[in-house]
């Protein structure tokens, strides 16, 4: 394992939603932004969506973008919500993280490599930075 990263909700820090715990109810009311398909943080939200029995098409709005950068600046712009890994709070002072009640949600990343002493020597040095 290389590690476990926690999924959270990701808003602007003055949208009603920054640092609480909501309703699954409520976040289906939001102007949701999701990344395109095929991106793994997609994957993962709408394998976190089929797994509460709910879909896409439950949200008031969905915006798919492709770039993150922007997708990050229209959250704050207009309000709207994601569903991102929590590192990515780290470099950016305007955005918060938000809980959904009773749903706490990691990820792990593992390192898939070859059983020799060549690939485990790459792992280590990756494993430095």
């Amino acid at each position: 394992m290389y590690k476990k990263e926690e999924f959270v909700g990701v808003c602007a820090k003055d949208h009603p939603f920054a640092n609480k715990t909501v309703l699954p109810k409520d976040v289906f009311k939001e102007h949701l932004f999701l990344r395109e398909e095929g991106s793994g943080t997609r994957h993962v939200f709408e394998n976190i969506l089929k797994e509460y029995n709910h879909d896409l098409n439950e949200f008031s709005t969905v915006t798919t973008i492709s770039d993150f950068g922007l997708m990050m600046h229209l959250i704050k712009e207009l309000k709207g919500i994601t569903f991102a890994y929590k590192s990515v709070l780290k470099h950016d002072h305007d955005l918060c993280s938000f809980h959904i009640q009773d749903h706490i949600i990691y990820h792990q990343f593992n390192y898939v490599y070859l059983n020799n002493p060549v690939s485990l020597k790459a792992v280590d040095y990756f494993d430095q930075f």
